[in-house]
């Protein structure tokens, strides 16, 4: 089954860049529950997977759209949700995310947006940013004093430093900033960050081919309260990206990114691909 649904997902969204491991562990979980729709050759062609009250993936083959298919899993994903007690259902992310919400494309939005759901993050956008390596001429790179900040990777023996400028810039991310394996080279993963003589004022977590060969990502971005305004944030984009292509990556890809970073991005080059509906709707009994 589990083959079955990687398949589909993958036929469905070919858009979408996640690491492998990450998607199968996602579609893997013990606590989905599964509706499907199969043809009469027992060939699964439509599903909707959802963990508590979340629907991580709903889909419908090409060729058997149209016919009430996806209303359906939509439906009994609704009364399934309802049946385990909560009020409220949301698409894309929960406990964690394939997508972050209803990638808008073709008529994906309406379709939901008929049947009740609204988008929830008001004026606020959601969407993937994307850039060719070849085309960025800045030379910003590691090792670089700008402007009085010094930008290095970081070692283990930074990691309180971190801690307390994260914890500081955005408390959400410091969760990711203490896997130890950042700071040892056994992951292709590490930490850039920006000092101010031995105060760690910034920091950003550079990503090599996790996600798709021959693609990097820059991401959780942080720059200490007292720090900002001062293109801190930005020069680390750019210097980890400059990174990405000095050692060989084609592509950056930014995913789950939001209104207000795509400047930020943008001064480095990233410009919006994919964008997102944040969905969710209210059930009643």
């Amino acid at each position: 089954m589990l083959e079955e649904l990687y398949d589909i997902y993958k036929s469905n969204f070919k858009f979408n860049i996640r690491a492998k491991d990450t998607e199968i562990s996602i579609l893997s979980n013990k606590d989905n529950k599964v509706i499907e729709k199969r043809n009469e050759n027992g060939k699964l062609i439509g599903v909707s997977v959802i963990n508590k009250s979340t629907i991580l993936m709903l889909c419908v083959d090409e060729e058997y759209r149209n016919k009430g298919i996806g209303s359906k899993l939509l439906k009994e994903s609704e009364e399934l949700v309802l049946k385990e007690g909560y009020n409220k259902i949301n698409l894309g992310e929960g406990f964690d995310y394939l997508m972050p919400g209803v990638p808008i494309i073709d008529n994906n939005v309406e379709f939901f947006q008929k049947r009740g759901y609204k988008h929830s993050w008001g004026t606020d956008e959601c969407f993937d940013m994307d850039l060719e390596l070849k085309n960025i001429t800045y030379t910003e790179n590691v090792g670089d004093k700008i402007d009085g900040i010094y930008y290095r990777f970081a070692t283990i023996n930074d990691l309180s430093e971190i801690e307390r400028c994260v914890n500081d810039a955005e408390e959400k991310f410091t969760k990711y900033y203490m896997n130890t394996s950042l700071y040892d080279n056994s992951t292709n993963q590490k930490v850039l960050i920006a000092l101010d003589n031995n105060e760690v004022c910034g920091t950003l977590i550079v990503s090599v081919q996790l996600e798709k060969k021959d693609t990097g990502s820059v991401g959780c971005t942080t720059t200490k309260t007292k720090y900002r305004h001062r293109k801190i944030a930005s020069n680390m984009v750019r210097i980890g990206t400059r990174y990405l292509k000095d050692i060989g990556m084609k592509y950056g890809h930014l995913g789950y990114t939001y209104t207000g970073l795509d400047k930020m991005y943008g001064y480095a080059g990233y410009h919006i691909t994919n964008k997102y509906m944040m969905a969710e709707k209210i059930l009643k009994n």
